[in-house]
């Protein structure tokens, strides 16, 4: 076999035997609603590289000033995801679109945090269209995590009646840990000693 055909051979087996699997990274559009209530909508498992979450919010608010009626329509959206041990959410960013309100005092609301809840990762008002930067840094897995977007109302400041819509695209930037290069398994091992043996022994045919 030519010493080519070896060191590819071994350089194939080496790779098989130290690199894992990934699903395919989340691209998700809200076909109708998202969960509106405390149960969050599962989306599954994030992976390496930039996960989207594209949604809406449409909601009216009854014509009653100075009172905790929540509007009514579209006015939350939850889901979550699971991140898997050994990668790592890096950044997440948020783009708005289509934002309209009929009065003064709402904005659109944000946010993140694991399950079960201990802390919010980010509780993010937003009030105009653009990009927003809500996430940066380091948040490793494993876990699961809840993200929403709200219509957030102050009812001491509203106008009535109102309402508030907008489009959102959260981006979910997911990375592997780093890690010291994993040992080569014993079968790859073997490969390569096979391979190095066969140029060893094709080395002296030549010289010959």
């Amino acid at each position: 076999m030519p010493n080519g055909s070896v060191l590819s051979l071994v350089m194939i087996a080496f790779l098989a035997g130290s690199s894992a699997a990934h699903a395919a990274v989340i691209h998700y559009t809200e076909p109708a609603d998202l969960s509106n209530t405390s149960s969050p909508t599962p989306l599954g498992s994030l992976d390496v590289g930039t996960n989207t979450i594209n949604g809406s919010i449409d909601c009216t608010t009854q014509p009653e000033p100075n009172t905790n009626a929540a509007c009514t329509g579209d006015r939350v959206d939850d889901f979550s995801v699971t991140l898997p041990s050994g990668d790592q959410i890096t950044s997440v960013t948020l783009n708005v679109t289509g934002y309209t309100t009929t009065g003064t005092g709402d904005s659109a609301l944000f946010r993140m945090s694991p399950l079960p809840f201990t802390a919010y990762v980010f509780l993010h008002p937003v009030s105009s269209n653009g990009p927003v930067s809500l996430f940066n840094g380091s948040i490793t897995g494993p876990g699961t995590f809840e993200f929403g977007a709200d219509a957030l109302q102050d009812i001491s400041t509203a106008t009535y009646p109102n309402s508030v819509s907008f489009n959102y695209l959260y981006s979910i930037t997911v990375a592997q840990v780093s890690t010291a290069p994993p040992l080569p398994q014993p079968a790859t091992l073997a490969l390569l000693g096979i391979g190095l043996a066969g140029i060893g022994f094709a080395r002296p045919r030549r010289l010959n």
